[in-house]
């Protein structure tokens, strides 16, 4: 017994017919399509977008949150110092920012080219330093932070200067390592 076409209901349904549909309906066979291959260096290259993304956050923006919003040239008041040294140095709640670039920036270290990039001429392609150079200088001036702390906990007005400039300074670069060879998106006519 087979179904009738009008009712799905009243039956089991029929066999699948064996001839092969002809017409605008008749389908071809599925193929899967191949799986993505990511190389190593497509890997790599992700990775290292990544941990600078992370560098930028956790580093860049919380070390210069405060300095970010304090006047260059005068000391803050107790309870922004507070904030400041927090940024600058963490607290029970958060790790040192020198500490957090360390674990990031080996890591990083480790996936960057070995060379400058190179122009088709063949000459170094030295529009920007070179993301190893910006580590490094990230990481003198962390230090040279760190051997501020005291003298900017206690509140002295030339430390805290230079520990807001420097603050400001490593982010800044932490974000032009971050954007460093991204082709310019086109902006919208307004």
């Amino acid at each position: 017994m087979t179904a009738s076409k009008s009712d799905p209901k009243s039956g089991p349904k029929s066999e699948p017919r064996s001839e092969p549909k002809i017409g605008p309906k008749a389908s071809a066979p599925r193929r899967s399509k191949p799986a993505a291959r990511t190389s190593s260096a497509d890997a790599d290259r992700s990775r290292a977008r990544e941990l600078t993304a992370r560098l930028v956050h956790d580093v860049g923006k919380y070390l210069a949150r405060t300095a970010r919003n304090l006047p260059a040239d005068c000391a803050p008041d107790p309870a922004l110092l507070a904030m400041l040294c927090r940024d600058l140095y963490g607290d029970s709640r958060s790790p040192r920012p020198a500490t957090r670039f360390a674990e990031l920036a080996a890591e990083l270290a480790q996936l960057l080219p070995a060379a400058p990039p190179v122009a088709a001429d063949g000459a170094a392609a030295e529009l920007t330093p070179p993301p190893a150079a910006t580590l490094a200088a990230v990481g003198g001036e962390l230090a040279e932070l760190d051997g501020l702390e005291g003298p900017v906990r206690a509140g002295a007005a030339d430390a805290v200067v230079r520990a807001v400039a420097l603050a400001r300074r490593i982010e800044q670069q932490l974000r032009a390592l971050a954007t460093a060879g991204q082709r310019p998106t086109r902006g919208r006519a307004r």
